[in-house]
C-alpha cells in the first residue's frame, strides 16, 4: 500500500478511521485507481491536496451539471470537481472529475479564475477553474454527485448555496462570455 509522493505524515493513515481495521491496496470504485482502503468496511482514502478544480462544461444545447442530492429545488445544482490527488496535475484531475461525476469527456479549453477559497473541508484550497467542451461519453445518472443535468443556457440552474467556490467559477465564466 503506498500513498502519492508528497503526501504529508498527517494524511498517511494504517488504519481506518471508521472501524479500525488495517488498510490495505484497495481498488477504487469511481476511478479504477489503487488507493490506501479498508478490507472490511469498504472504505477507500482520498490523500487529496488543498488544490480544487472546478469545471464549466460546454456541451452542445448548453452547459452540464451535478445535482447532488442535498441541493433543493430552488439550487439544485453544482459544477464538477474535486480536489487533487497529490502528484496528479489539474488538467489530469479535472478530467478525471468530469469522467466519474459526470461520464462525459472532455477538453481544457481555458482556464478561467484561479483564488484562494476558505472554509472548504481541507481548510484555506487554492481553486481553479477552467472552462471545458465535451468530446465524449454519457451523461450519468448515478455519479457520486448526483445524476449529471445538460441545462440550456437560457435556463441554468441556482448553483447550491454553500458551494461558494462553484458560484465563483460560474460567475468568471458568465462575465467571461458576456463579454464575447
Amino acid at each position: 500500500m503506498s500513498y502519492p509522493e508528497g503526501a504529508p505524515d498527517a494524511l498517511v493513515y494504517r488504519h481506518c478511521p471508521h472501524c479500525t481495521a488495517k488498510l490495505t491496496a484497495q481498488t477504487d470504485p469511481f476511478d479504477g485507481r489503487t488507493r490506501p482502503g479498508c478490507p472490511d468496511c469498504g472504505w477507500i482514502h482520498h490523500a487529496n491536496s488543498p488544490i480544487g478544480v472546478l469545471a464549466v462544461i460546454e456541451a452542445p444545447g448548453g452547459l452540464v451539471f451535478t445535482h447532488p442530492a442535498h441541493g433543493t429545488p430552488e439550487a439544485p445544482a453544482s459544477l464538477a470537481g474535486l480536489f487533487l490527488d497529490y502528484g496528479e496535475s489539474p488538467e489530469e484531475g479535472l478530467t478525471r472529475a468530469v469522467a466519474e461525476l459526470t461520464g462525459l469527456h472532455v477538453e481544457i479549453l481555458d482556464e478561467l479564475t484561479r483564488f484562494q477559497q476558505p472554509g472548504t473541508p481541507l481548510g484555506h484550497a487554492h481553486i481553479l477553474g477552467f472552462r471545458t467542451r465535451v468530446t465524449g461519453g454519457d451523461i450519468r445518472t448515478d455519479g457520486a454527485e448526483g445524476p449529471a443535468v445538460l441545462h440550456p443556457r437560457d435556463a441554468l440552474p441556482e448553483i447550491i448555496p454553500a458551494r461558494l467556490a462553484n458560484r465563483r467559477v460560474l460567475a468568471a465564466y458568465l462575465a467571461r462570455d458576456a463579454a464575447h
